[in-house]
This record gives C-alpha cells, sequence and structure tokens, in this order.
C-alpha cells in the first residue's frame, strides 16, 4: 500500500512538473518557484539515497579532512547519486528541482533522450561508487587515490563532452534559447550561461587540475624513490 501511494503521488508530480515546464517556456515573467513548488517532492524516498551514501561515506572514511576529499564526496552523494543519476533522468525528488532540470534542457526528463540517459546511468552506476571509493582512498591516503582520480576525472571529462556536443550538434534544440545565444533573457542567461557554460566549465577545470597535481604527486614519489635507492 505505502508503495502504491509513492507511485501515485510520483505520477502526480510528474504532470505537474510537465505542465508546470511547458508553462514557463511560455512566460517568461515568472522567475520564481511558489512556497508549494518549493516543498512538493522532499518526502519522495528517492531523497533517502544521497542520505544513505552520505553516512556510509562518513560513517567508514570520517569526514572530508582536504578540498579534494570534499570534492569526491561532494560528487558521489549529491552529483552522480541523486541529481543526475535520479532527478534528472527520472523526474524524482524536489519538484522544483525536476522542473530546472526540465527548463535547462529537455533531454532530461520527461523526453529522456537516450543519449543523455545513457551518461547519466553511467554517472549512477560507475562514477558514483568510483568517486565513493575515492574519496576513501584519498581519506585513508594510499597509493591508488592517484590512479582513482584519473579514472574519475576522465569520466567527468567524457561525459562533459559527450553531452555538450550532443547538444551542440542538434543545434541547442532541447534548451530555452535561440543560437546564437546572448544575454538578452532570463532564460538564456540562467539555463546557458550560468549552468550549460558555467557548470560545464567547472567539470572541466577542476578534474583537469586534480589530474595535474596527481601527476605531480606521482612524479615527487618516483623521484623520491630513484634517489633513495641510489642512497643505498
Amino acid at each position: 500500500l505505502p508503495f502504491i501511494r509513492s507511485h501515485v503521488f510520483c505520477c502526480c508530480v510528474y504532470r505537474e512538473v510537465y505542465e508546470t515546464s511547458i508553462s514557463r517556456c511560455m512566460m517568461p515573467a515568472h522567475l520564481g518557484y511558489t512556497k508549494k513548488e518549493l516543498i512538493v517532492g522532499w518526502t519522495d524516498p528517492v531523497n533517502a539515497v544521497p542520505v544513505v551514501v552520505f553516512l556510509v561515506c562518513v560513517f567508514l572514511h570520517g569526514f572530508p579532512r582536504s578540498k579534494t576529499a570534499a570534492w569526491a564526496l561532494f560528487n558521489a552523494v549529491v552529483i552522480h547519486s541523486w541529481m543526475d543519476g535520479l532527478v534528472g533522468p527520472f523526474g524524482r525528488g524536489p519538484l522544483w528541482l525536476v522542473n530546472e532540470y526540465a527548463m535547462a534542457d529537455t533531454r532530461f526528463w520527461p523526453t529522456q533522450h537516450s543519449s543523455v540517459m545513457g551518461i547519466l546511468m553511467f554517472e549512477l552506476f560507475v562514477i558514483g561508487p568510483l568517486a565513493c571509493v575515492w574519496y576513501g582512498a584519498i581519506q585513508r591516503n594510499t597509493w591508488f587515490q592517484h590512479p582513482l582520480c584519473f579514472m574519475v576525472s576522465m569520466c567527468h571529462i567524457m561525459s562533459i563532452f559527450t553531452y555538450s556536443f550532443g547538444e551542440a550538434w542538434d543545434g541547442f534544440s532541447h534548451m530555452p534559447m535561440e543560437w546564437p545565444p546572448s544575454f538578452g533573457s532570463y532564460y538564456e542567461v540562467k539555463y546557458f550561461w550560468l549552468i550549460f557554460v558555467g557548470l560545464n566549465l567547472v567539470w572541466l577545470v577542476v578534474p583537469i587540475t586534480l589530474m595535474t597535481r596527481s601527476a605531480a604527486a606521482l612524479r615527487s614519489k618516483e623521484t623520491s624513490t630513484i634517489e633513495q635507492k641510489k642512497t643505498m
């Protein structure tokens, strides 16, 4: 019975979100959310997933002690296990966040474009668990934290390029904008410049920076090992 009630509730939320998304595309003057929209969806059971992942990671490895560890935990808990893994592809979770995904790119829910769904499922089942293992390796300062850094960071970069070039190839037809982009409307500034360009740059620059640091750490460790062998 609880499962049936939850399923019916989610179906109602999906329909409301879809209608809200369409209406907002037609009404650029609407720039905010009502209190009802901000509250609806937080009782969805999928919201427990990031909480469980966070508690397990903290229980096993403690709270993050470095910026790199915080980055790995944030990606494992918030991005891959919840936002990109459940909210974006399935329209589950807070109503306002589901609506933001639908507005930013219609390839997310409700159309569930195959190329984007493939990326999001890769995030949920591959990058997310890898980020959890990477977090543990950073916290314990093990030797394989650097190889894991390369693996997770390259996955991020691959996902960004696949997602971005796919939309560019389609002429940005799934976003609330027209090409060429401008700063003339709220929707273009928010969904193209801030979300599409800005966030994609974050998940491009940060992984490259982390890989550069890991490469330097490995090179330094190799150099010290060679010097130790020479002195023996």
